[in-house]
């Protein structure tokens, strides 16, 4: 075995038999889906694959965070996922969840990518303009 199986191996994390790639392969949900939800504490196999698609959109608009909240509020009025926000974009899903749910920054550009896919204006997102 080389280093970087070696590695490989002692990074993966099992939740009842199967890696957390694994889940995600089988369940269809991403996997930074699965990592995130691993990480915030969901230990069994329901917790990480449970479907939050559009029928949970109220509660993912109360957990966004300032101008990620205006954002997602736009896209959920629109039907837009944030996965095709992603791939329309070019800007990394993991960029978008960031600046949505944590506050986090974005760069102009990517903002201007992101609202443009939903059709909302930066300054609309950013609070300057209703």
């Amino acid at each position: 075995m080389t280093q970087a199986e070696i590695n490989k191996a002692r990074t993966r994390i099992f939740v009842d038999g199967m890696s957390l790639r694994e889940i995600s392969d089988k369940s269809g949900v991403p996997i930074d889906t699965v990592r995130h939800r691993y990480m915030s504490g969901k230990r069994t196999i329901e917790e990480l694959t449970r479907n939050d698609n559009l029928h949970n959109d109220a509660y993912r608009v109360e957990v966004a965070c300032g101008s990620g909240k205006r954002f997602l509020e736009n896209a959920v009025d629109r039907h837009i996922s944030l996965t095709e926000v992603s791939k329309r974009s070019g800007v990394p899903r993991s960029s978008i969840y960031h600046f949505i749910y944590n506050n986090g920054d974005i760069s102009s550009l990517r903002l201007a990518k992101i609202c443009g896919v939903v059709g909302c204006s930066m300054d609309q997102v950013m609070g300057l303009k209703r």
